[in-house]
């Protein structure tokens, strides 16, 4: 029976169904049974019962007795994971290509990577099947358009899962535009938020259309509105269909475009807070101590003068229009997984969890700290952890919670 377990997480995983039930057999002979929300590149999210209530929990290869097997197993639990494709390694005399497959013929295969195109004659060259990285053959725009489809990555959520993948990816300016997009559309106060979230919502027709649409969310982040505006000219333009779908977004373009200077500057700053924090977060050279110090005292100043250089306005006019801004309902910003910081943790327990923590845990936790540390917050509460409901750890497990380490708790800011 132990060995028929794994096979039944294939041929669950070969059928990509979310909802499929699904029992993995786990190192040390416990089992988990739930049902399959996605395959991830790390392990398998179930969706589990714990006493009645519906919980989510990522079960990593490494802790799935066989693992490997069933990998090797499953053609389409590893290519539907982000970063890997099936593709081939050709040799032919002096040359080593990978890439994916984009014919083939008894007189030529064709082979695609970044590097362009290659040609070979299958009776000189040898081929075997071989996972490729999606950086190894795909352009930055194409991976992109794989990692967060337009149409298909609409919420703040997802925005962040394909930001933290393009992350891995190396695709740093990417990641960032997404984070970004994660940003305003977690806050539905924002004035840009129902545009973002209705563009992010329109599928493409095409990796010209998609490419469009993605410019056209970086320029609404970017406060570009006349040339989104001009963007949107092309697009429609250029659309079989006449862009009826496109049509509706104009009018939202033009009020933001004639928003006040003062309103607008409020939305720039925010997003290029945004911008900053995420990039202190990948950046793998610094420390806790370097990141936490830059977002309390030096990030306010230094928003100041990009807000006043964006704007031709002086750095006092900058401020002003900023904590004179219209006051919204509160967003919420949760120091995650990094709760314990704000308390009696020491040197190198900080340091321990900046070194182990995501681009993502740290982005979040520092989003709360400059809440919290400048001002902008208007209540501190502490609330049950959202990844095990305030248990310690996650259904069906004695390990300790991802997200909280097994403190049950996390510290949530609500600010303006």
């Amino acid at each position: 029976m132990r060995r028929l377990l794994p096979l039944l997480l294939v041929a669950a995983l070969a059928a990509q169904d979310a909802g499929d039930s699904v029992t993995l057999l786990l190192k040390g002979g416990t089992t988990a049974r739930g049902w399959i929300v996605r395959v991830e590149h790390d392990g398998v999210r179930l969706r589990m019962d714990c006493a009645g209530e519906s919980v989510e929990r990522l079960w990593s290869w490494d802790q799935i007795d066989d693992a490997e097997p069933l990998k090797a197993k499953s053609g389409t639990c590893a290519a539907s994971a982000p970063g890997v494709l099936p593709g081939v390694e050709v040799i032919q005399g002096a040359q080593r290509i990978r890439g994916v497959v984009d014919s083939r013929s008894a007189d030529l295969l064709v082979v695609r990577n970044r590097e362009g195109t290659f040609r070979f004659d299958p009776a000189r060259a040898r081929v075997t099947d071989a996972w490729v990285a999606e950086r190894e053959v795909l352009t930055d725009d194409e991976l992109v358009e794989r990692l967060a489809p337009a149409g298909a990555v609409v919420t703040a959520e997802d925005h962040r899962r394909a930001g933290a993948e393009a992350a891995r990816l190396g695709l740093d300016e990417r990641a960032n535009d997404l984070f970004r997009m994660a940003e305003v559309l977690s806050d539905e106060g924002r004035l840009d938020h129902p545009l973002l979230r209705e563009i992010a919502a329109i599928r493409a027709t095409g990796a010209d259309r998609a490419r469009g649409l993605w410019d056209l969310r970086r320029k609404l982040l970017d406060e570009s509105y006349e040339e989104a505006i001009a963007l949107l000219d092309r697009l429609e333009s250029s659309d079989p269909g006449g862009g009826r779908d496109l049509e509706p977004l104009r009018p939202d373009l033009e009020r933001l475009r004639d928003l006040p200077t003062s309103t607008r500057i409020a939305l720039f700053r925010d997003a290029a807070a945004a911008e900053a924090l995420w990039a202190v977060a990948r950046d793998a050279g610094t420390t806790w101590e370097g990141a936490s110090t830059y977002v309390r005292e030096q990030l306010s100043s230094e928003l100041a003068r990009r807000t006043a250089a964006r704007f031709s306005v002086d750095e006092g006019t900058a401020r002003r229009a900023w904590e004179q801004r219209a006051a919204g309902a509160p967003r919420a910003a949760s120091w995650g997984s990094g709760t314990f910081l704000a308390g009696e943790a020491t040197a190198a327990q900080r340091e321990e969890w900046w070194a182990g923590a995501t681009p993502e845990e740290r982005g979040q936790t520092l989003r709360a700290l400059f809440a919290e540390s400048t001002g902008e917050a208007v209540e501190v509460v502490t609330k049950d952890c959202p990844g095990c409901g305030g248990r310690g750890a996650p259904c069906g497990s004695d390990s300790p919670c991802a997200r909280c380490k097994g403190r049950g708790k996390e510290r949530v800011v609500l600010y303006r």
